[in-house]
């Protein structure tokens, strides 16, 4: 997911609608209120499937375009991983097959992240798993491109025997080399990330295993402003009640040593999602635990300093934010996958879902004065406010979907435009509808900003202006 000038473009792989029950590549464009203009499926009809990374596996070109690795099988079990350049509107510049392995190779090589380097070439990792021999295990796999696309190396790592190895994010390091964190697993023995780093041709100068009972089979790398390199991981205790995990930042000198580590957000059925690192060092990061997608804001130093978690279906147990992306208005991006249950609109679809926030993770600005953390972000569109603008009577309903529990008694907040509270009221909730009709004519003319929430969980919101 970017921010294009038009919106905001999409990238994803999802199951096509021509029939042959093939995975697809499609690019989306919305625009900035969320809506889409665009939709693309390339390879309609082909028999192979197209896939790509969960961890956002798109690189940003220094013209301007966009880079992503994509994997393709056959029905036959020949297999491809591409690169893929498309510019602002989802439309397909290039492809460039990078690695091609024929069903007698017996290789999977799936690729899960592209990063671009400083001399218009590109790392690209993932994984290469050999068929056969039967008891040959899966090698972490780290290629590095020219500005052409053609591939100048293209190593494979497993340190310790019998484990297999995954790469899952990767990227340029200072001195040309590159610095890759993955997964490995081995039979008996505690699942582990680690993090390496190479010279600029592929030999590893270190290798470090983090990470415990990690079980959580994602992770992403970035750098800070002075060099020093930050994943982002799971952790997992081993023994209940911490067992069922925590999202887990570390920050690592070039020589490889912990500078500090940070454990957060315990909780159960737990998913790490992307980070990125803003300009004063702080973190932001996207994941998901106990049935929610969260978004997190860290200090530079690894402490939490706020999160949110946002839900788009009432009935669905699996909300999942894989990429986030600060916005030119210094706000964020973020995108993922649910899961409609048999409560929702569209019961067992797996559904693409976007939020866009402020800098403090709100839909509607305030959010954070409001004293709830969850957000319900489906019921935005059904919230009317009317008349608006308005200089006496300030009216608001929100349609609740069939079978809406609320977690406590609603009310409404109205915040002045700096954020302080200016006035509070309970909701009538009659039916399928929540209703509020008050005298605003006291107030001083200007922008409000109008919550409605229940006891634990902020519903919908919206701009209030008073003439």
């Amino acid at each position: 997911m970017r921010e294009v000038p038009s919106g905001y473009l999409l990238f994803c792989s999802q199951v096509s609608s021509d029939g042959t029950n093939r995975t697809r590549l499609f690019t989306r464009v919305v625009d900035a209120a969320g809506e889409q203009i665009n939709e693309q499926e390339f390879f309609a009809g082909i028999e192979r499937h197209y896939i790509t990374g969960t961890i956002d596996p798109v690189a940003n070109r220094s013209d301007g375009n966009f880079a992503a690795p994509i994997f393709d099988i056959s029905q036959g079990f020949d297999m491809r991983t591409s690169i893929f350049i498309h510019n602002e509107l989802g439309d397909t510049l290039v492809t460039r097959v990078v690695l091609n392995y024929s069903v007698s190779d017996s290789i999977l090589a799936t690729p899960n992240q592209l990063r671009m380097c400083v001399d218009g070439g590109a790392y690209l990792c993932g994984s290469a798993d050999p068929y056969s021999p039967p008891t040959a295990l899966a090698d972490a796999l780290l290629v590095r491109l020219d500005q052409n696309g053609d591939t100048l190396w293209t190593h494979r790592y497993s340190p310790t025997p019998q484990s297999v190895y995954h790469g899952l994010g990767v990227l340029e390091f200072v001195d040309g080399g590159a610095i890759m964190v993955g997964y490995r697993y081995q039979s008996f023995v505690l699942d582990e990330y680690f993090v390496m780093r190479t010279d600029a041709l592929g030999a590893m100068q270190w290798i470090r295993y983090f990470g415990n009972r990690a079980k959580a089979i994602d992770a992403a790398v970035r750098l800070d402003s002075e060099g020093n390199i930050i994943t982002y991981s799971a952790y997992r205790e081993q023994s209940y009640p911490t067992y069922y995990g925590q999202f887990m930042l570390t920050k690592w000198s070039p020589g490889g040593d912990i500078i500090w580590q940070k454990k957060s957000h315990y909780g159960r059925n737990y998913y790490v999602g992307d980070f990125e690192v803003l300009p004063d060092n702080s973190i932001i990061a996207v994941g998901s635990h106990d049935g929610g997608g969260e978004l997190m804001r860290f200090s530079a130093e690894g402490d939490s300093l706020w999160t949110r978690q946002y839900v788009a279906f009432a009935s669905s147990e699996r909300h999942r934010l894989f990429d986030v992306q600060p916005t030119s208005d210094g706000g964020f991006v973020a995108a993922g996958s649910c899961d409609q249950y048999w409560g929702d609109p569209t019961p067992n679809l797996e559904t693409e879902w976007m939020i866009k926030t402020d800098s403090l993770g709100c839909v509607v600005p305030g959010c954070q004065y409001v004293g709830v953390q969850e957000v319900v972000v489906d019921l935005q569109t059904h919230l009317l406010i009317a008349p608006n603008p308005t200089s006496s009577l300030l009216q608001a309903e929100l349609a609740l979907p069939p079978g809406a529990a609320l977690a406590g008694a609603p009310r409404a907040v109205l915040l002045s435009g700096q954020g302080h509270e200016v006035r509070a009221w309970p909701l009538r909730h009659g039916g399928d509808k929540l209703t509020l009709r008050v005298d605003i004519s006291t107030l001083p003319s200007g922008v409000y900003y109008l919550h409605i929430a229940d006891g634990e969980r902020w519903l919908a919101g919206g701009k209030v202006v008073v003439e």
